[in-house]
């Protein structure tokens, strides 16, 4: 999804869902959920929960990706994590996900990354596969992670539950798909 570039910078280890739609179809497994709750849009207070769908190619994984980075950076979600009771609130016993220096390994707290490292770290990656990012931009990622989506013809609500942009009606900050599919249609729209 095409979260706000500011939302990743704020995210910890206990606000990635690994296979967390798993459990409706055996071919969500290997997926993820990203917890966001800083969003606009929120009425319900339920958070925001943009997917990262299976990607063709094994080399673009990005869930496999962002699970090695996890385990090569030893985090972990504390068995005193506090998201559960308060998931909207920022959880004191787990670290940040993107760390602003990596292969640290102390016991000291870690610094998360920065906004202007989350923007250059997307614009890189991006760059490195062959992505054309004339789109992607601090100033708004979500041009450019919209783009593929509507290009592919994905309707406009789900591209809207996806990005979580709040200039909709209410109701349709509410909406939430019982078939999980959807989440990933907008995913495969970037063909990784």
């Amino acid at each position: 999804g095409a979260a706000g570039w500011w939302s990743w910078s704020f995210l910890q280890i206990c606000d990635f869902l690994w296979d967390r739609d798993g459990a409706y179809h055996p071919r969500y497994l290997g997926t993820a959920a990203v917890r966001i709750y800083r969003r606009k849009p929120d009425t319900s207070g339920t958070g925001h929960y943009p997917r990262l769908g299976l990607a063709t190619h094994d080399e673009w994984n990005i869930v496999q990706r962002l699970q090695r980075y996890a385990e090569q950076q030893g985090l972990r979600v504390s068995a005193e994590c506090t998201k559960q009771k308060s998931p909207g609130a920022r959880c004191r016993q787990c670290s940040p996900f993107f760390l602003s220096e990596v292969g640290k390994t102390q016991k000291a707290p870690r610094q998360g990354v920065s906004r202007q490292q989350v923007t250059n770290g997307v614009v890189k990656s991006l760059q490195l596969i062959g992505v054309d990012t004339t789109h992607f931009s601090g100033m708004s990622m979500r041009i450019g992670g919209l783009s593929a989506p509507f290009s592919a013809r994905i309707p406009r609500e789900v591209m809207h539950l996806q990005s979580g942009h709040e200039d909709k009606s209410a109701m349709e900050g509410y909406m939430r798909p019982e078939d999980p599919s959807v989440w990933y249609d907008s995913f495969a729209a970037f063909k990784l």
